[in-house]
């Protein structure tokens, strides 16, 4: 990750927090799951044929899964 993915990443993560102390951990996640999977549809729908779409939308699920597993090893670690 560089230097501005980084500061991205913090940036959602500090909303989540706001989000979280206004509702719950679990409304904010599956908050921010769903917001993420409109935008996503929408970048994919961008660069996808009618040929291509079910390869780039498993493609996202694919990179979700790996974020996910290596999110968690990452925090089970500390």
């Amino acid at each position: 990750m560089d230097e501005k993915f980084e500061e991205v990443v913090d940036r959602y993560l500090e909303k989540a927090i706001e989000v979280e102390t206004e509702t719950s951990m679990s409304q904010a996640s599956s908050s921010m799951l769903f917001a993420t999977a409109c935008y996503n549809a929408q970048n994919i729908l961008d660069k996808s044929s009618p040929n291509n779409l079910e390869a780039n939308i498993t493609e996202y699920i694919e990179m979700y899964e790996d974020m996910l597993r290596n999110s968690i090893e990452h925090y089970s670690s500390k």
